[in-house]
């Protein structure tokens, strides 16, 4: 999927159609992405914002790992911990700083949760998503 600027922005963003909320404090999720851009110099980043109930616009944590893609495919993730059960997780992939006509490429975003039993995909978070999951 291509994510590009659309009129007069800095900022543009992909996000997962549907949050997760935390089931306890110290749960394992992490998000990944093949990513590529065919402008050079641009900044993406992926995200992963935990919020609380009692404020759902201020993220209490923000996790995130940035590179600036090349023309090739490159794949990229990130890893965090749930600081409370009861929060909100939302997942993204973001650019800033862009001009007009800057984009980048997605392909096999994923979000996972660490179980007993290794990493499993969060299909949820696609409900809402044109990706389908």
């Amino acid at each position: 999927m291509r994510v590009s600027v659309a009129g007069a922005v800095s900022t543009f963003v992909f996000s997962a159609g549907s949050s997760v909320k935390t089931e306890r404090a110290g749960s394992a999720f992490r998000i990944g992405a093949w990513l590529r851009s065919p402008e050079a110099g641009l900044t993406v980043c992926l995200r992963i914002e935990e919020v609380s109930k009692d404020d759902p616009l201020i993220a209490v944590r923000t996790s995130e790992t940035c590179f600036a893609p090349t023309a090739k495919w490159e794949h990229i993730r990130i890893l965090r911990k749930t600081i409370a059960a009861g929060h909100t997780l939302r997942f993204s992939a973001y650019s800033y700083g862009a001009e007009s006509g800057d984009s980048f490429d997605i392909d096999g975003f994923t979000v996972m949760r660490k179980g007993a039993h290794g990493w499993k995909k969060v299909r949820s978070v696609f409900a809402r998503s044109p990706l389908g999951g």
